[in-house]
């Protein structure tokens, strides 16, 4: 079997499962992912000190799966969007399920792209408004 047709069941196991960091913490931090400077320039191998990595530090789980992103996509002709759906969702139904902390760690509203996509996808599966998100200590919850 494969997942949507596509990623054999133990490649996309193996990578779901690798994805998720610090799996026991009682919150999820989401965000945007930023680069380290150094000399000046940007090191994207590093997250910088404002990016949802840094922020969600040890104390709460994050969604990462660095350059494999890009490597799956390619290897299986995936869209953007089908990575999403197979991989982000998951993470997010996950964290609904298990009553976890959500939080943002960039406001999700003033957003593009995938960090955008996670608010509307919590809003619609939760049935949130756009002030059911709140600022709190530089991160933004989801009540």
């Amino acid at each position: 079997g494969k997942v949507e047709g596509k990623i054999p069941i133990h490649e996309y196991t193996r990578i779901r499962e690798a994805s998720v960091k610090n799996k026991n913490a009682q919150s999820i931090t989401l965000g945007k992912y930023t680069p380290t400077i150094e000399d000046g320039m940007e090191n994207w191998s590093k997250p910088g000190p404002d990016s949802y990595i840094a922020k969600a530090g040890l104390d709460s789980s994050y969604f990462d799966m660095g350059e494999q992103w890009q490597r799956l996509e390619d290897k299986y002709g995936l869209t953007g969007q089908e990575m999403f759906n197979m991989f982000n969702k998951p993470f997010l139904d996950d964290a609904i399920r298990n009553r976890i902390i959500i939080r943002f760690s960039h406001d999700p509203r003033k957003e593009k792209g995938f960090l955008l996509t996670e608010w509307e996808y919590l809003k619609e599966k939760l049935s949130l408004r756009e002030d059911d998100l709140y600022e709190q200590g530089g991160f933004w919850y989801v009540r």
